[in-house]
C-alpha cells in the first residue's frame, strides 16, 4: 500500500542525505578519488531526494482548493460529497485537487472537461477517503472514451466494455457510463468505483480479489465470505445471489462490484450479507451513509 507520510519522507530524505555526507567524507581522504565523482554523488543524492519529495512539494505550490469548476461538479454531481459534513467536503474537495495534481487524464475521442475531471477523481476518493495516508499510483494514466468499447477498443453504444485496468497500462473508463453512474448513485451500479477497486486489487501483481493492503487478520474471513457467498448463489440460484451477476464471474470481480454496492446501495448489502458488509467497513474504513463516520480515521 502507498502511504504519504511526512515523517517517512522527511526519514527517507536525511537518510539519503546522511549516507551521501557520510562517502563524502569517507571519499575526501581518498586522493585516487577525482573532485568531479564527489560532484556526481551528490547529484544523484539530490536527484533522489527531488523524486521523494515531488508530490510533497508539489502540493506546498498549490492550494488545496480545486478550482471552482470543480467544486461545483462534486456539489451537482457526486452524491457522496454532498451527504458529507463541511469537514468531510473540505477533505474530499482537498483529496480532489492533489489527486488531479497527481494524476494524467486524457481523452480518446473526446475532450476530457473539468466535469469528467473531477467525476475520475471523485471515484478514486470516495474508495480512499478513509485512508488518508494513501497515494494512488501516478504511474498510470488515466483515458477517457466517450462511449463503450470491445477489446480492439473500437468505440460504439453497442459494444461491451466501459471500463478496463490491466496488469499494466492505463485505466480505461467510458465518458457516458462514467457520467451515468454518479447520476443514479444508488443503483449499485459505478465504473469509476468499480475500475478503482480493481486498481486497489492490481497493487500486489495479483488479480484476486484480495487488495495488497487488506488487514492479515482478514484475509481467511475474506476469502471465506466470498466463497460462502458465491457457492450460495451457484447452489441456491440468483434469488438468493447478493450482487449483481457479474459479480460472480470470479473473485476480482467479486470485490468490484461489492465495492459498487458498499457505496452506493449500503443499506441494502448490510442486510443481505452482514459479514460481507463488516468486512468492507474494516478493509474502507467508513461506513457509507453514515457522515460522522464517513472518513473513518481521516485527518
Amino acid at each position: 500500500m502507498r502511504r504519504f507520510s511526512p515523517g517517512a519522507l522527511a526519514f527517507n530524505v536525511v537518510m539519503v542525505g546522511g549516507v551521501a555526507s557520510v562517502l563524502t567524507v569517507l571519499l575526501m581522504g581518498n586522493p585516487s578519488v577525482p573532485a568531479w565523482a564527489l560532484g556526481v554523488m551528490w547529484a544523484v543524492a539530490a536527484g533522489v531526494i527531488l523524486l521523494r519529495m515531488r508530490r510533497w512539494l508539489r502540493r506546498l505550490a498549490h492550494s488545496p482548493e480545486p478550482a471552482p469548476v470543480i467544486t461545483a461538479a462534486l456539489e451537482r454531481d457526486v452524491d457522496f460529497y454532498q451527504r458529507l459534513d463541511p469537514d468531510g467536503q473540505r477533505r474530499f474537495r482537498h483529496a480532489v485537487r492533489y489527486f488531479l495534481l497527481d494524476q494524467t487524464i486524457t481523452g480518446v475521442g473526446i475532450k476530457v472537461d473539468d466535469e469528467l475531471r473531477a467525476l475520475v477523481a471523485a471515484s478514486a476518493v470516495i474508495l480512499s477517503f478513509g485512508m488518508p495516508e494513501y497515494e494512488w499510483d501516478a504511474t498510470r494514466d488515466i483515458v477517457v472514451y466517450p462511449d463503450a468499447f470491445d477489446e480492439d477498443y473500437t468505440i460504439g453504444k453497442g459494444k461491451g466494455r466501459l471500463g478496463q485496468v490491466s496488469r499494466q497500462g492505463p485505466i480505461i473508463f467510458s465518458a457516458r457510463a462514467l457520467r451515468l453512474g454518479f447520476a443514479r448513485s444508488n443503483d449499485g451500479h459505478n465504473v469509476g468505483l468499480h475500475e478503482f477497486a480493481h486498481v486497489l486489487d492490481f497493487e500486489d501483481g495479483e488479480v484476486d480479489g484480495l487488495p495488497s493492503h487488506l488487514n492479515w487478520a482478514a484475509i481467511r474471513p475474506w476469502l471465506e465470505e466470498m466463497k460462502v457467498l458465491m457457492e450460495r448463489r451457484d447452489r441456491a440460484g440468483r434469488r438468493h445471489q447478493v450482487l449483481r451477476d457479474y459479480g460472480y464471474t470470479n473473485e476480482a470481480e467479486f470485490f468490484a462490484c461489492a465495492t459498487e454496492m458498499f457505496f452506493e446501495q449500503p443499506g441494502r448489502l448490510e442486510a443481505k450479507a452482514p459479514e460481507l458488509f463488516a468486512l468492507m467497513a474494516d478493509f474502507y474504513r467508513q461506513r457509507p451513509g453514515d457522515t460522522t463516520l464517513a472518513g473513518g480515521q481521516a485527518r
